[in-house]
């Protein structure tokens, strides 16, 4: 409300002033002053002006002579006055905007010229409390550099000034007057997004978040409260979304809490008040269980069995001479890794809410290159003669074409599944097995380690968002969970190898290739990097939180 007093008061001054410039403009020929400044303004208690200093003004527009350019004063002189071209009724406009937009900003005459640019323009909005919209437009339009810009005449500007209301107040619009928070998980940060409006026309809101005292809370600033949070903490826009974050870490568990959020604004009601209310989670501690589950059982089955195959099925090709043979074993298991680690990868990404596919674009860049490689070799092969006379056919060969697949591959990765692309690259592999020779050496092993891919990955991540969902209604963390599923599945087929392994382990021992001895203790390795953390998980990280949680409990917030 202040704001808009303050900027109807000033409006009075310039309809006063401009009442004035009309008068001397409608004579004949026209009076231009020529050196309006705050200085040249005398104002009574009234609010009435006087305009004085008539020294430098001018009977007419045209040309003025160089010697009296430098009469006027700097950063009040419209660019034509200074550049010594015709002067007109709008010229002294400038020079009064300029005068204006000292008043509202408290800048003195000398240092105008900071508020210039190198184009004459003035900027000002920054330094001024929120005013009426249609009011700063027509200030900005009064100290246009271009003279085309300006109003034409001071009757011009008056007669848009006096239609502006400048006393007319933004109103708030809000969706909705009460939040309320359920955090699934304890320490979840929980964020929810509100839009805030304005719908009355040349007006600008502005406004600051603030959170209601409560006996409860820390000692905080209204605007810097401890665990609740905004974004933006404050605005100047008539359209917008805030998001109002609650760190539920600093919450006791099962607990509710209600608390008030204040938005001040410049608006007909100074304040908007919202009610918050939060309900945390309880504590992760899991829910002992007597035995394993049907799904859980299945599951460790399932990946022991593969582990046990796998080792079996490469055991098988060591001993074989068909090369086919053996390359079909391989492309297995770079297939199955692949699917395997693309299944963890995506998985984590989506439970940590990442909001970029980073590695959805690393697999499409990859892919883009291997097409690159197969678009050269098929190109060269296929059309050698014109390869070799073409300059542009070898340009365009060997890096447009390259650079185009690489950058489409990582677009794709970007804003594609990573699943899909890997699809859409088995079906581009079908396509190019028509085309012979190096084509079909080329691309046919690739598709077929995609096929696998997909093939692995799909099961994996069908197996594995089963047992998260059962660790969740355990009340383990869902990143927790997933952690666990993933390291169980390792964890079992490395069992699964090390059973296959073992099987000979009474043998004579001295015996043993150097080979076997290898694979037999990076089995074991295997096993204990995927069993340490996965005891970790299941057994001391629950007593961990749990331990925290009552050391600190006395330090963390009452409802």
């Amino acid at each position: 409300m202040r704001s808009n007093l303050f900027a109807a008061g000033y409006q009075k001054i310039a309809i006063a002033t401009l009442e004035i410039l009309s008068y001397l403009q409608s004579q004949s020929p026209v009076v231009i002053h020529r050196d309006i400044k705050p200085e040249n303004l005398l104002i009574d208690n009234n609010l009435n002006v006087y305009l004085v200093d008539f020294g430098f003004a001018r009977i007419g527009g045209g040309n003025i002579a160089a010697s009296s350019v430098v009469k006027g004063t700097m950063g009040f002189m419209p660019p034509e006055q200074m550049f010594n071209r015709q002067l007109t009724k709008a010229s002294d406009l400038y020079g009064l905007g300029a005068t204006l937009i000292c008043l509202l900003t408290g800048t003195k005459s000398a240092d105008v010229g900071n508020l210039i640019d190198a184009n004459y323009g003035i900027h000002f909005r920054h330094l001024v409390p929120p005013l009426q919209q249609g009011w700063m437009n027509w200030l900005e339009r009064m100290v246009a550099p271009r003279v085309q810009d300006r109003y034409q005449s001071a009757a011009d500007a008056l007669g848009a000034l006096e239609s502006l209301d400048v006393s007319r107040l933004p109103k708030v619009r809000m969706e909705r007057d009460r939040l309320k928070f359920t955090a699934t998980e304890y320490g979840e940060i929980l964020t929810q997004t509100i839009a805030i409006s304005n719908p009355i026309p040349d007006t600008m809101l502005c406004g600051r978040w603030e959170v209601a005292p409560h006996p409860n809370d820390p000692p905080h600033t209204p605007y810097d409260h401890s665990w609740i949070s905004f974004e933006p903490p404050s605005f100047e826009s008539n359209n917008i979304e805030c998001k109002i974050s609650v760190d539920t870490q600093k919450l006791l568990a099962s607990k509710t809490y209600k608390r008030q959020i204040i938005l001040r604004a410049n608006s007909e009601t100074e304040t908007r008040t919202i009610e918050l209310k939060v309900i945390t989670s309880p504590l992760p501690v899991p829910q002992k269980t007597t035995a394993l589950s049907a799904r859980r059982l299945t599951f460790m089955c399932c990946f022991s069995l593969a582990g046990f195959m796998l080792y079996h099925i490469a055991i098988f090709s060591l001993v074989s001479n068909n090369a086919s043979l053996n390359f079909i074993v391989w492309a297995i298991w770079v297939g199955v890794l692949f699917g395997f680690s693309v299944a963890e990868i995506t998985s984590t990404a989506k439970l940590n809410k990442y909001k970029s596919n980073r590695f959805g674009a690393v697999c499409g860049g990859l892919m883009g290159a291997l097409l690159s490689v197969g678009w050269i070799l098929i190109f060269i092969y296929t059309n050698t003669s014109l390869y070799q006379s073409n300059t542009i056919y070898q340009f365009i060969t060997l890096v447009l074409g390259p650079v185009a697949l690489t950058l489409l591959g990582t677009l794709a990765g970007c804003i594609m599944n990573v699943w899909i692309e890997v699809a859409f690259l088995f079906l581009l592999c079908l396509v190019c097995i028509c085309i012979k020779g190096i084509g079909l050496v080329i691309f046919v092993p690739i598709a077929f380690i995609a096929m696998i891919s997909v093939v692995a990955g799909a099961i994996v991540n069908l197996m594995v968002n089963n047992l998260i969902a059962e660790q969740v209604t355990r009340r383990i963390l869902k990143l927790d969970a997933a952690k666990i599923a993933f390291l169980t599945a390792g964890f079992c087929t490395c069992l699964g190898i090390a059973f296959r392994v073992f099987l000979k382990w009474g043998t004579q021992l001295e015996w043993v290739e150097p080979l076997e001895i290898l694979v037999r203790g990076g089995t074991i390795i295997s096993l204990a990097v995927t069993a340490i953390p996965l005891l970790d998980l299941i057994v001391f990280k629950p007593k961990r939180i749990l331990a925290n949680y009552r050391k600190s409990q006395p330090n963390l917030i009452k409802p």
